[in-house]
């Protein structure tokens, strides 16, 4: 198979063209292959599968999962990273989307070209002409996109893990669904990818990280787009553009609809800051706060704050969060402040899956598709109640005969999600 097999399909009802990619990659006859066999194992394809469709479900920008495809070929893999290596099978993803150009692959110019008409050009407000032709045109949509992107990415606790150049899209799309991860208890700082050491791609860093790979578009680009023009471009409208479109996306998650109040921005901060420093599960939390009780004197009120509450990380949490930097003698001092909210963590989260189906000793099972339907089933309506998706995940718990150790998917993560590695 060639290194990069491209089948181009032609939809004949919407009359678009898209661009399928298989996700092999024959890492090791390349380069930068480092050793890797290229080989892509049956486990890590059904997470990029089930993630990129939770993404379309969430409504954020994303490449869709056309197929997961099985493979009689095994493979050895670490699957902990413990020391015990094992075979597993091999997948293939079959990936959609209207182009995978990314914006490492515009890196260069057409022959012969040296530099694109502007053609005519206005006055902005930014006290520079603004060109209407191609020169303006792409570095603007580009830099729109992709702030629009991570905006949504922030909005959803979504971590991608490894935001090279060449894993961002040229449109503005989702895509590498590597070492990705999502949030938690709520940690502006938190790395999904355990091989990025210096925290480069964390969290909080990847509205930067972005703005960055634009720069790095911008340069490569010139002189065949102005890199002037591209750099004003960029200064201009990426930081407002993720500002807008991030806390529009945050005053609807709070349901702020009224007209936008100068305090809304302070507001939202407050409000993770709050999570950071409790601990708080970032989904659970959010999700919560939608069923607060409307009436200042309703008797669900305390309810509602100890389900909320709830969400805050216990002491347990805590402690392994923070073992890396925290003083032994800590703990006596938080027992004292975290006593009102120590709980016995349930489980659990997406990570279940793959708790029930691949544990330490087996590889998945033969229940491993009717698991992914089930969990595709939930993410595919993530906006749809709570007593919905516990309606599914019932029905399709009896159907596998499991239904006495079914938990919920909504739970907060269990101390051992905390030790998963990623890389």
């Amino acid at each position: 198979m060639p290194q990069h097999l491209k089948l181009i399909l032609a939809s004949s009802l919407q009359r678009t063209w898209v661009e399928v990619h298989p996700r092999q990659l024959h890492a090791a006859s390349v380069s930068f292959g480092r050793q890797a066999d290229g080989r892509k194992v049956l486990r890590s394809s059904i997470r990029e599968f089930l993630c990129s469709e939770a993404m379309f479900h969430l409504g954020v920008p994303t490449t869709r999962a056309g197929a997961c495809v099985t493979s009689q070929s095994t493979v050895v893999r670490d699957v902990f990273y413990d020391g015990n290596p094992r075979p597993e099978p091999c997948a293939v993803v079959l990936r959609l989307a209207p182009t995978f150009l990314s914006q490492a692959g515009t890196l260069g110019r057409p022959p012969g070209v040296t530099r694109y008409e502007t053609g005519p050009a206005g006055t902005g407000g930014s006290g520079r002409g603004r060109a209407d032709g191609v020169a303006a045109a792409v570095p603007l949509q580009v830099t729109r996109r992709t702030a629009r992107l991570v905006a949504e990415w922030q909005c959803v606790g979504f971590c991608h893990g490894v935001l090279n150049t060449d894993n961002m899209s040229i449109v503005g799309l989702t895509i590498d669904y590597g070492p990705f991860g999502f949030l938690d208890r709520y940690d502006p700082d938190h790395v999904c990818n355990a091989s990025d050491t210096a925290g480069r791609y964390a969290y909080s860093k990847q509205p930067e990280v972005c703005k960055w790979n634009l720069q790095k578009l911008a340069e490569a680009l010139d002189p065949a787009l102005p890199l002037e023009l591209a750099e004003a471009i960029l200064a201009d409208e990426f930081d407002a553009e993720f500002g807008r479109h991030y806390l529009q996306k945050m005053r609807r998650k709070l349901g702020l609809v009224q007209t936008e109040q100068e305090g809304d921005g302070a507001l939202v901060a407050q409000l993770l800051e709050t999570m950071h420093l409790t601990g708080a599960d970032f989904t659970n939390s959010f999700y919560l706060l939608s069923s607060f009780p409307a009436a200042p004197e309703s008797p669900d009120l305390d309810e509602f704050l100890a389900t909320l509450t709830a969400q805050c990380a216990s002491l347990e949490e805590l402690r392994l969060a923070f073992r890396p930097q925290m003083d032994p003698r800590a703990p006596s001092k938080l027992r004292r402040v975290a006593t009102s909210r120590r709980q016995a963590p349930p489980a659990c989260p997406l990570t279940l899956l793959a708790a029930e189906e691949a544990g330490p000793q087996q590889s998945p099972s033969l229940s491993a598709p009717l698991q992914v339907r089930r969990v595709l089933k939930l993410l595919e309506t993530p906006y749809g109640g709570e007593v919905d998706a516990a309606e599914a995940s019932e029905a399709a718990a009896e159907a596998s005969g499991s239904a006495g150790r079914r938990r919920s998917y909504s739970s907060k993560p269990p101390l051992w999600a905390a030790e998963l590695c990623v890389t």
